[in-house]
This record gives C-alpha cells, sequence and structure tokens, in this order.
C-alpha cells in the first residue's frame, strides 16, 4: 500500500508539477507571516482596494504612494486581502 501511494505521488507531481506545489506552500508561508507581523502594505490609489503581505504584483502597479498599515486599519478603512498574497 506505501509503494502505490509513492507511486501515485510521483505521477501526480510529473502531471502537475512541483512548482504547483511550491507556490501553494508559499501562499501559505505568507498568509503565515501576514498573521505575524503586525502590518500590510497598501497602495494609496483611489482604485486600491486590497491589501498586501509584500510587494506582490498587484502591488508593484501601484503609481502612488505604499503605505504600512496594520491589519485592522486596512479592514476598516475598507481593504480587502489581496489574491495574490492570500
Amino acid at each position: 500500500m506505501k509503494t502505490i501511494f509513492i507511486v501515485l505521488l510521483f505521477f501526480f507531481s510529473l502531471f502537475f508539477g512541483i512548482d504547483d506545489l511550491s507556490q501553494t506552500n508559499s501562499r501559505s508561508q505568507d498568509m503565515l507571516l501576514a498573521k505575524q507581523t503586525s502590518y500590510v502594505l497598501i497602495c494609496k490609489s483611489e482604485n486600491a482596494y486590497a491589501y498586501h503581505t509584500h510587494y506582490c504584483s498587484g502591488l508593484k502597479n501601484c503609481k502612488s504612494n505604499i503605505l504600512k498599515l496594520s491589519i485592522s486599519n486596512a479592514i476598516h478603512n475598507g481593504y480587502k486581502a489581496c489574491r495574490n498574497c492570500y
């Protein structure tokens, strides 16, 4: 039974790629980092709607100032979690 599991895991990694698994792990680490830190980053523009854990692709597009806020303050001001970071 253990051998079958290992073989299936091997084929799963071939079809879906190891990178997909590491990306999921990276997002989990980002979520853990956000919970451990007391701040998030936001873009201070009219169209900004999300808070970020780091300088992700969504935040790189910001043409305004980038501010550091507490998570509770960002939520209170109407920001939602970034889909790339979380």
